[in-house]
């Protein structure tokens, strides 16, 4: 607690004797520059000129694979290392200090699906692949040339496709067919999850929460686990395929899932009925994302052979990477000092590039620092004028994506105008636009179903979770419930079809028997039950020209049903 106390020097108000001159107070200030903005305008616009002029990224290209790159993991101990995963089977250790590679191990005999580095002791890593193996490697600092043998290997029936270490923790998690649970070094898992017969694309865990993990598959649904309960703990399935997700290492509750509908999305774990923010500006699938250690930017590698830099909070991204010889972009990593990327295509190489494209490496003198510090106020500053927005926005891209991206512009425009033309012709009826955060998210859930073997079990003993908690049965519970349901009505004096309609029951029963004989008519207190008046006549059925209530499921459909013959 800071507490504002009022402070004053004697010197500046009294005299030293009775013969000196009192003391007058002045408030000095320098004279207002009028001249001050058009001069760091000027500035501006020069250091944003400057900043496109030395916007050079990349650093490094890294060769040894023999096929395409298709994992990628970093050291959680060393922040000079760093792990690939290839088509060809091999796992290389990269040292990002000295650019080469300091180690490496033909892993699987097929593709390299996942890659994690215990985050424990960083002293052995995991690598799971086509062959249907778990294995477990070594991985010392002054390790130098092949690996060698595993530590430790685990065969599996299905194919694994992906792994994952959870935070300072030897326990780990695999994707394949179901989600397994897994404790250090052993044979078969601690725990799995049924989600059905699709295949887990991706798995990772979360970074502060050490017991959540969430998990991708190929049936468009984003899952959520907690390693201390049996069955998943959230689940959203979108309109396409989610291909990889990353959780912000500063914001537990947050993660951004790459989806293959050209956007990223941002969820909150806490409500997944929409999405938090939706990014846009990929013109092919996007293929992996990873977060930065600040988690306010995250990286994205997509097929449309781009590297885009996002801010959290922001709908397009601030930077795009291209090379005329880079592929489709398969992996990327934020690097943990937040100075560089990492990104895996399917031309062999691992590339290095830097997270600020004019950021200049190495050390600065004070008076170089300090001047870089003015520069960049000045552009954030004065971004949003014309001139400075457009130069520090403009990026030169390969023309596939210029058009593409512009095709996608006039689609959108398209929809917009289409909606608005919709909405001026309609009569007496105001159309809500169904947001993007919402519109691509087709089903969503908190609490998961019911398994069928506690249902059962349910229905074996006859009593059902309510009925539990209080201690009755079933038939007594819903006894009670009709009791309660009929006390509530008798206060009110209405029925909830009968509020709807402004009249009291009394009012409406007799409404009813004027126009036709009901034979059977009564109030729920979910919904009003369907009443006809059904009458047999020399083999003939029809149904009277009458009001109708048809429900199912908590829908209703209310209208006048003709009368209609049918004979036996």
């Amino acid at each position: 607690m800071k507490v504002k106390v009022i402070s004053r020097n004697p010197d500046h108000y009294q005299r030293e004797t009775k013969l000196d001159l009192f003391k007058v107070p002045q408030f000095i200030r320098d004279k207002e520059d009028p001249l001050q903005p058009a001069v760091e305008y000027t500035r501006a616009l020069n250091a944003a000129k400057l900043n496109r002029l030395f916007a050079k990224p990349f650093l490094a290209s890294f060769e040894g694979h023999n096929d395409a790159v298709n994992v990628l993991a970093k050291h959680p101990l060393r922040l000079n290392c760093a792990l690939s995963g290839g088509r060809d089977g091999q796992v290389r250790v990269w040292n990002l200090s000295l650019r080469k590679c300091s180690s490496y191990v033909q892993a699987h005999n097929g593709p390299v699906l996942g890659v994690s580095v215990n985050s424990s002791t960083g002293d052995n890593f995991a690598t799971v692949g086509m062959d249907s193996q778990i294995k477990f490697w070594r991985l010392s600092e002054f390790s130098d040339g092949d690996l060698g043998d595993p530590i430790h290997s685990v065969a599996m029936d299905y194919v694994p496709t992906s792994i994952n270490y959870m935070y300072e923790s030897s326990d780990f998690v695999t994707g394949g067919q179901g989600l397994s649970f897994w404790k250090a070094l052993c044979d078969s898992p601690f725990r799995t999850y049924n989600i059905g017969e699709s295949t887990v694309q991706a798995v990772k865990c979360n970074p502060v929460e050490t017991t959540v993990f969430a998990g991708c598959c190929e049936d468009r649904s984003i899952f959520i686990f907690d390693s201390r309960e049996k069955v998943p703990v959230q689940k959203v399935v979108m309109k396409l395929r989610t291909n990889n997700i990353s959780w912000n290492p500063r914001e537990p509750f947050t993660f951004v899932a790459a989806n293959d509908d050209y956007n990223l999305y941002t969820f909150d774990m806490r409500s997944l009925l929409s999405a938090r923010k939706v990014h846009y500006g990929h013109v092919g699938a996007v293929l992996d994302v990873d977060y930065s250690p600040t988690g306010r930017e995250f990286v994205s590698g997509s097929i449309d052979k781009s590297i885009r830099i996002w801010e959290s909070n922001a709908p397009t991204s601030r930077e795009i990477y291209t090379v005329q010889r880079m592929q489709y972009v398969l992996s990327v990593l934020y690097t943990l000092d937040n100075k560089y990327i990492l990104s895996g295509s399917n031309e062999f190489n691992v590339r290095l590039w830097k997270a600020n494209a004019s950021e200049k490496l190495g050390a600065l003198v004070p008076r170089e620092k300090a001047a870089m510090d003015y520069s960049n106020q000045l552009r954030n500053q004065y971004s949003a004028h014309p001139k400075v927005g457009a130069i520090l926005k403009r990026r030169k891209v390969p023309r596939q994506i210029k058009n593409l991206k512009d095709e996608h512009q006039i689609i959108r425009e398209k929809q917009d105008r289409k909606f608005a033309n919709i909405q001026a012709h309609t009569k007496h009826k105001i159309i809500e636009k169904i947001p993007n955060k919402v519109a691509n998210i087709i089903e969503s859930w908190d609490k998961p179903p019911l398994d069928p073997e506690d249902s059962k079990e349910e229905e074996k003993d006859g009593e059902s979770k309510d009925a539990k908690t209080k201690g009755i049965s079933d038939s007594k519970y819903l006894k009670k419930a009709a009791e309660i349901d009929s006390k509530e009505k008798e206060k009110n004096g209405e029925s909830k079809y009968a509020k709807t309609k402004g009249i009291s029951d009394s009012k409406y029963l007799k409404k009813a028997t004027e126009k036709q004989n009901v034979k059977k008519f009564s109030f729920d207190s979910e919904a009003v039950e369907t009443f006809t008046d059904r009458k047999e006549k020399n083999g003939k059925f029809w149904r009277g020209n009458k009001q109708a209530s048809f429900g199912s499921g908590g829908e209703s459909f209310k209208g006048k049903i003709k009368k209609e013959k049918r004979y036996n």
